[in-house]
């Protein structure tokens, strides 16, 4: 478990969800029928009170979505059991994060306004993974105005395991799940790519973000 309460975490997630959101949408909320979805991570601080740092305590405190349109999707069972407790009204799931997506997709109150994969991979493991997530949400069933945000891991601080962005997009391009998903749903990429160093002080772990907003028929 971690508590995210660094500094660069919550300016970049200002940059690249809320910002973002703004900008590319004309809102400054998302809409009351509409719901905000992420990987969480824990919610809460070591003793299990609410974080106001955290994504969750960031996206409410921003005025960008009210506490009931957040759902958090969690796959350990111990930092869930903590958000459940410390967020009682909040919407916790413990799961996959695409087969949380999958199995909520089509339901009645299935209605995402932002998805926030934020991923801890490089991109041999988070593009796959996050094409998926763009294929779901490019089926007919997801309706209205739609933002997704890829977070992923390019750099580790050295040679062996640094990658470039335009790597990063040439597996983007080579992936066959992503091709159809931006011809069926008419993706946009936000022509930012954000790119930042991870938390802690000392750390030499690079993320790089890309946004695909998608208007709704």
């Amino acid at each position: 478990m971690k508590v995210w309460n660094c500094p660069k975490k919550t300016q970049a997630r200002k940059e690249t969800i809320i910002d973002r959101y703004r900008e590319m949408s004309g809102n400054h909320s998302i809409p009351q029928d509409r719901q905000y979805w992420a990987m969480c991570g824990q919610c809460t601080m070591e003793d299990g009170s609410p974080n106001d740092n955290s994504e969750l305590g960031q996206m409410v405190s921003s005025g960008l979505i009210t506490p009931e349109q957040f759902h958090g999707v969690e796959i350990v069972k111990e930092t869930n059991d903590m958000n459940v407790a410390a967020y009682p009204d909040v919407n916790f799931y413990l799961g996959d994060f695409v087969s949380v997506l999958t199995s909520q997709y089509g339901t009645p109150g299935f209605n995402p306004a932002i998805i926030n994969a934020d991923m801890i991979a490089m991109k041999d493991k988070a593009v796959p993974f996050f094409t998926r997530i763009l294929s779901v949400m490019s089926k007919p069933k997801v309706r209205g105005d739609l933002m997704v945000v890829c977070n992923l891991i390019r750099d580790f601080g050295c040679n062996l395991h640094h990658q470039t962005v335009e790597e990063v997009v040439d597996k983007f391009c080579s992936d066959d799940r992503y091709a159809h998903a931006m011809e069926e749903a008419d993706w946009t990429v936000h022509h930012s790519v954000y790119d930042y160093y991870g938390t802690g002080k000392g750390s030499r772990t690079g993320l790089t973000t890309f946004v695909f907003y998608k208007r709704g028929a």
